[in-house]
């Protein structure tokens, strides 16, 4: 297939002395331990580790719904902060 052409490592992590590496947060959308969903995103995770990428991994159990009171000062929102922040 012509659509899906090979990765070039050199193209996708050319990075330059002092430079982070690419930086990529992974969601999953199930709380079950054995759902696919999460299956896939620890697969992502292992694939783009080999490639030199800098993972993270989030799970969204306990995430407080948007409008919460108090929501920004919980802790899975601290967490996500955290993760995403340089």
């Amino acid at each position: 297939m012509d659509a899906f052409r090979d990765i070039s490592h050199d193209r996708l992590f050319n990075v330059s002395a002092g430079a982070y590496s690419v930086r990529i947060l992974l969601f999953y959308g199930s709380l079950r331990d054995g759902s696919n969903s999460r299956k896939t995103t620890e697969e992502a995770v292992r694939i783009l580790r080999s490639l030199g990428a800098e993972t993270f991994m989030f799970d969204p159990t306990g995430l407080p719904l948007v409008g919460t009171k108090d929501g920004d000062a919980h802790p899975k929102v601290l967490e996500l902060r955290k993760q995403v922040m340089p």
